[in-house]
């Protein structure tokens, strides 16, 4: 019987599937020695916040499949898979539809000012300290990214009256989205978007992709993906000098933060603790899809859509 080792806690929906066929060893994301240890003997993984490095890879000569419980995977060294013929999946599109919502309420929370707003009346100041409240209607959005979860997020703006359009060279051959108007040019797109929302994976070719002060002055930039798109140190100068009016950020360039965020609290930007893709019906629908390629891993039967190396 196959070895999977599950790292985090995932919904008892995934193990469902696992059990009947497999050893199961579930540890805690926070538990590096049992994971390495569990690990040296296991045929598969499902990661879900644990980095997994080369050196963990070298001490486990009969894994066959990584299956990471989510959409992104930079915390795995692909380039050791690679080497060793490990596959790597994801849960492909599993996330969209809580990551766009998340993504919607961090832009509407910015503009009209809520965590500012909640915090003057809980101080009993009625209408004092209030942050500038603006409309998203006749707004320009840039979306960069138009995969699932940017065209989700284009989809649920397309009922604001706002202006959005989207930013993504990886969909050159692919059917245009249904909502948004293609941008080419990134840098000129930038310079004229009110708000600008991140959407595409942290590699080589993205990080710092986004230059705060590339932007227009006074635009609320929103980053739900991977906190490497932006560099942070720069954000902040960027809101203490007011060139970015408020940010809504969900992750940070190292998670979690040690201590409090340095981004100033303006009253307007709103920070999460990466928990976009945390609702109650995404974490059993990545627990299914994660166990689900481990399954087809072994039948033989991976859908490309899933498959990375």
């Amino acid at each position: 019987m196959e070895k999977i080792v599950v790292c985090g806690p995932i919904d008892q929906s995934g193990l469902d599937i696992l059990l009947p066929r497999f050893e199961v060893r579930v540890v805690e994301s926070n538990d590096a020695h049992r994971f390495a240890t569990e690990l040296q003997t296991a045929s598969g993984a499902i990661l879900k916040y644990r980095p997994l490095t080369a050196d963990h890879l070298e001490h486990a000569p009969g894994l066959g499949i990584v299956s990471r419980h989510g959409v992104g995977y930079d915390s795995v060294d692909v380039d050791a898979l690679r080497r060793r013929g490990i596959r790597l999946t994801i849960t492909n599109g599993a996330n969209a539809v809580a990551v766009a919502e998340h993504t919607v309420a961090l832009i509407l929370a910015t503009l009209k000012g809520l965590v500012g707003a909640n915090a003057s009346v809980r101080a009993g100041k009625w209408h004092g300290d209030l942050p500038t409240i603006s409309d998203l209607a006749g707004k320009r959005v840039l979306v960069i990214g138009a995969g699932k979860i940017g065209q989700g997020v284009m989809q649920r703006l397309s009922g604001f009256a706002c202006d959005v359009g989207y930013h993504d060279p990886a969909l050159v051959a692919a059917p245009e989205p249904e909502f948004g108007s293609r941008v080419s040019d990134l840098p000129q797109a930038l310079a004229q978007a009110d708000i600008v929302t991140l959407h595409v994976p942290l590699m080589p070719a993205t990080r710092y992709l986004v230059d705060p002060f590339a932007c227009k002055p006074g635009v609320i930039i929103i980053n739900t993906a991977r906190g490497g798109l932006i560099d942070e140190q720069a954000l902040t100068r960027a809101l203490e000098s007011g060139h970015v009016a408020a940010v809504g950020l969900d992750v940070f360039e190292e998670e979690p933060l040690q201590g409090r965020p340095s981004l100033p609290d303006n009253g307007r930007s709103v920070l999460t603790p990466h928990v976009a893709a945390l609702s109650d019906t995404t974490n059993r629908r990545m627990a299914v899809h994660a166990a689900t390629n481990i399954v087809r891993f072994f039948d033989g039967a991976l859908l490309e859509q899933d498959i990375i190396v």
